[in-house]
């Protein structure tokens, strides 16, 4: 694991790494940044908020290209090695193909590893602060929801009453269309505390909330109860789905938690369940798009044009994403749990890469 020839070939692997990481790097951050500036063109948002949410937003888009850049990483560093006919002498001494992927397989299931446990801590902090920008600059908009051990709280206008209030219930259904077992909290519009319903159940409608067996208690007089209520607000059930905490908001150390959490609300956690198989399972990607890359170059001789290999990689690239994306949508639609579509992406790479390198040889026999 640690002879010369392992040392060198881990260093080979490295240093072509760094060049894929730092290429893709300065792609995805300038096509980010121009996102940004159309983004805000009709905003009047300042220029250095532009670039502090292309900041706060690039670990989370290495995130989504680490796999890829693993992947041209192998592909480029064993060109390299073909070509400066260093494969062949490390052939010649014995080494076979199989012998040869060790190396690069440990490297990069080890940089997965370390990517996981403290680059994705770095990434959900960022995220974070790129949400709150994104909110307050480009959406011009507040979160509505938030989720806590205390259950969901969601911030509300009724301008009926004229007031401002704060709902808060520990029990969640269809993903907050209904609550149950409710508190609502009111506020006049000088921040003062006008009054508090507790009510049995709450529906949302567009535009307004139906709720059952209320009672209300006002701040200056008696209390009041209702068999069925009609209460205003801005909320619409869209905002309270797109302003719960998101996936990549959350760290792996803390996402298992959360996904309890919110599932003992009532609330859905598919999104955050796929974020968090994602994470786990990251390294095993790796080395399925490790060992797919090792079948396109196998049979690569020294003098051969790499045309071809550069155009069936991308090929892969688009047959890997469509893979993910096929598997995320199967799972969101409750057709497939989570950690299936996260297992099948690995498994189904492995074996087009098992394909490539036996099909050929069987063949030729």
């Amino acid at each position: 694991m640690f002879s010369k020839i392992n040392l060198y070939l881990y260093k080979n692997y490295i240093n072509g790494f760094i060049i894929v990481l730092l290429i893709f790097s300065l792609l995805t951050f300038t096509g980010d940044l121009i996102e940004n500036f159309r983004k805000a063109a009709t905003k009047d948002v300042p220029t250095d908020v532009i670039f502090e949410l292309s900041i706060y937003n690039f670990p989370s888009l290495i995130y989504d290209t680490i796999p890829i850049i693993i992947f041209f990483s192998y592909i480029l560093t064993t060109v390299k090695l073909i070509r400066t006919s260093e494969y062949t002498v490390l052939k010649s001494s014995g080494m076979t193909n199989n012998t040869l992927l060790i190396s690069p397989s440990i490297l990069f299931f080890v940089i997965a590893i370390l990517f996981v446990l403290t680059i994705n801590p770095l990434i959900a902090i960022f995220h974070s602060k790129y949400d709150e920008l994104n909110y307050t600059y480009i959406k011009k908009t507040d979160k509505f929801a938030s989720i806590s051990k205390n259950g969901i709280w969601l911030k509300q206008e009724n301008y009926k009453k004229n007031v401002s209030s704060i709902l808060n219930s520990k029990n969640i259904e269809k993903e907050g269309e209904i609550l149950n077992n409710f508190m609502i909290l009111e506020y006049n519009q000088k921040g003062s505390f006008t009054g508090r319903l507790n009510g049995k159940k709450a529906k949302l409608e567009n535009g307004y909330w139906i709720l059952y067996e209320v009672i209300e208690y006002p701040r200056y007089s008696d209390s009041n109860f209702h068999k069925k209520l009609i209460y205003n607000t801005t909320i619409k059930y869209q905002d309270i789905s797109n302003s719960l905490i998101s996936p990549e908001n959350i760290s792996i150390y803390q996402l298992n938690d959360f996904i309890n959490l919110i599932e003992k609300l009532g609330y859905s956690a598919i999104d955050h369940k796929l974020q968090y198989y994602s994470l786990i399972l990251l390294p095993f990607l790796i080395l399925s798009l490790v060992f797919l890359a090792n079948s396109l170059t196998i049979r690569l001789n020294h003098n051969d044009k790499i045309t071809i290999l550069l155009t069936i990689s991308i090929c892969t690239i688009f047959i890997y994403y469509f893979l993910s994306n096929l598997f995320n949508a199967l799972s969101l639609s409750a057709q497939i749990n989570p950690l299936t579509s996260k297992l099948s992406v690995p498994i189904i790479l492995s074996i087009i890469s098992w394909l490539i390198t036996v099909v050929p040889m069987k063949l030729n026999k």
